[in-house]
Parts: structure tokens; sequence; C-alpha cells
């Protein structure tokens, strides 16, 4: 697993986290919004924290082991374990869908008149594969359709330009970097739903069977939303896009 900290103060925590980009990644722009967004939580308890990077199932194990005091960014899943309770949402996920349309039919596209299209296969990130709901959303959209799930979502939109599969449902701020480096001066274009698909939270998970969570879950919830109240939230997430953006750009 691959280790970051932050700047020591008077405690000192160690929580484990697994990639899902740009939320959190030991190889991005300043590891992420939500690495960003729980440093920030921390430095205001007069707390430091370093974080283990690892696979989602290394990050779980670690935290029932007691090696960390907590997982992040986990999303509601009824497929995770019993024994995890979640902190307020650190941020919001959104799935949209993406579908590959010619540069003529893209500039017929206005308001809700959309071109008809029949998609017999969705390509989307392995790590929303548990999300709640998510697929039965799919099916009901799209009856009949076949999941294909891959590591990378630029893998998605790669299978989409060589026609593999009909359309890739990721969220919206990785999607920007993936197509923007996929399509770059293709005559093909990409048509991205006017709504999310899907929208979920993202948290910070604690083992409730540790004695400590639930004073740590409670330090962690009111700065949270003291942040949230402040809007500091909001502006750490405004920054982040803004700049991240600007160093996969270069």
């Amino acid at each position: 697993m691959v280790e970051y900290s932050s700047p020591a103060r008077a405690v000192h925590y160690t929580a484990a986290s697994f990639i899902i980009t740009p939320y959190s990644n030991p190889y991005g722009y300043d590891r992420g919004l939500c690495s960003k967004i729980l440093m920030e939580a921390y430095k205001k308890m007069d707390s430091d924290l370093s974080v283990l990077y690892g696979s989602i199932g290394e990050a779980m194990d670690s935290v029932i082991d007691g090696k960390t005091m907590g997982l992040y960014p986990l999303y509601p899943s009824d497929q995770l374990p019993e024994n995890l309770v979640f902190s307020k949402p650190l941020t919001r996920l959104k799935l949209y869908a993406y579908r590959r349309v010619s540069a003529k039919i893209a500039d017929e596209i206005s308001g809700s008149a959309k071109k008809t299209q029949i998609v017999k296969k969705i390509c989307m990130p392995k790590i929303f594969k548990k999300i709640s709901g998510l697929r039965e959303k799919l099916d009901a959209l799209y009856q009949g359709v076949e999941l294909i799930f891959e590591r990378y979502p630029q893998t998605c939109f790669i299978n989409m330009r060589l026609n593999k599969i009909d359309l890739v449902v990721d969220e919206d701020k990785n999607a920007l970097f993936a197509t923007d480096f996929i399509y770059a001066g293709d005559s093909l274009r990409l048509e991205k739903s006017e709504k999310p698909l899907y929208e979920t939270s993202l948290h910070m998970a604690f083992d409730q069977n540790n004695p400590e969570t639930a004073l740590r879950l409670k330090q962690l919830d009111t700065v949270l939303e003291e942040m949230r109240a402040r809007g500091e939230l909001e502006q750490i997430e405004k920054s982040f896009i803004e700049l991240w953006q600007i160093n996969n750009a270069v």
C-alpha cells in the first residue's frame, strides 16, 4: 500500500483509501478531492492524517483489523459489511451517461429532442459495481442491456470509440479528462446526459465495533457540518476542480 501524510500535529490518525479518481488517488492532483476535504477537517481538529492507499479489499481489511481508523471514499451499498458506519457526506458522486454521436447529429441535438439509439452494451468503471440501486436503475432505463465493467474509466471510452459498446456510465469529473484525452481531434463527439443517471454520496466509514468509533465519528461529523454551513466544502470542491483540470491539461 502507498502512504501519504499531512504535516505533523497534536494527534495522529491513519485512514485507508482506494483509488477512485478524482476523489482519492495517491498519484493524482493533491491526492484527490475527498483527501483534501479530510485533511482540512482533521487540521481543524488539530490532528494530522496519514493515508494508506490500496485496493478496496485491502482498505476494508485494514479497518476491520484495526490497522487504520477508517476508510474513504465509500458510497452506501447493501454489499458492504454491516459493521461499517458512515460519516456525514464528504461530497456527491454523480454518474452520467456518455454516448458517441456523429458531428452532424451532435449539431442537431437541442433541448430534449434526442436521436434515439439502441443501447445493447454499457460499460462503466468496476469501482461503481456495488452502488446500491444502480443496476436496477440501468435495467429500468435500458431493458435487456449487457453491463461490462472495466478497471479504468479510460478503457470504457476507448471501447466506445472502437464501437465495442454503446454507452459509458462514469462520474463527470473524471470523464472530462478521459474524453478530452481519448477523443481530442476526433471527427466524432460525445453527448453527455443532461441530468445524472444516478447520484449518491461519498463518506468516511468506521468500524462500529471499535470502541473509539463513536467519538471519532462525532468529531468528524461536527467539523464537516461546520465546514458545510460556512461554505468551505463547496469552496474546496470548486478550487479542486479548477486546479485538477489545469493539472490534467498540462
